[in-house]
């Protein structure tokens, strides 16, 4: 298995649920066959190790990367993190979703590894054709995210100010400030369901 990023005071996992039906505990996604688990943040943020941990972590499970989605574009594609390219990143994470909620639908613990803002969450919660999904947001301090962008070896993507734009985006978003990446693998107790607000709660 994977080894998580070690926790450190600088860095910040942000764990929501959506519920129509209030404050109340759920067990682990990865505990029930046929669920689905969206880890996101921005680049750099640690999203992909998170990822395949928790895939690793149950005997029947899909990990379906987002990201390979935009490399389906063969023309005309444009920067995803552009104004212009809305109706683009739009397509996009409906096929991606629709294709993690196919595997979840089918019984399989499913992890979905990529970009996915609160903005585009019910986009994305409605196209995996599932009543829930669990979301879990990974938010280093933004010079971390930066200084694993500008090093990787493995990823084309290096834009500074796009890391530093995708990272303001996801800092809007409040939750508990304490949380690290060790606590996520058991303690992905967060829940979207259809047709309500987003709201972030205490995993109890």
């Amino acid at each position: 298995m994977t080894a998580c990023p070690r926790p450190s005071r600088s860095s910040r996992s942000v764990l929501y649920r959506r519920d129509v039906a209030g404050s109340r505990s759920v067990p682990s996604p990865l505990a029930d066959m046929g669920s689905l688990v969206v880890v996101t943040g921005p680049p750099g943020a640690g999203k992909s190790i998170v990822a395949q941990a928790l895939a690793h972590a149950a005997e029947h499970s899909v990990l379906v990367e987002g990201d390979s989605f935009f490399g389906f574009l063969a023309s005309g594609a444009v920067d995803p993190w552009l104004p212009a390219s809305h109706d683009q990143n739009t397509v996009v994470t409906r096929a991606a979703a629709a294709a993690a909620g196919a595997f979840a639908l089918g019984g399989y613990a499913t992890v979905y590894d990529g970009v996915v803002g609160p903005w585009f969450l019910s986009i994305f919660g409605a196209a995996t054709h599932l009543d829930h999904l669990d979301y879990v947001i990974l938010l280093p301090l933004v010079d971390i995210c930066v200084r694993r962008v500008a090093t990787r070896r493995d990823d084309g993507f290096t834009d500074e100010a796009a890391t530093r734009k995708m990272h303001a985006e996801f800092d809007q978003v409040r939750g508990p400030p304490n949380a690290t990446c060790s606590a996520i693998l058991p303690r992905t107790q967060w829940r979207w369901r259809r047709s309500s607000s987003l709201i972030a709660q205490p995993a109890g």
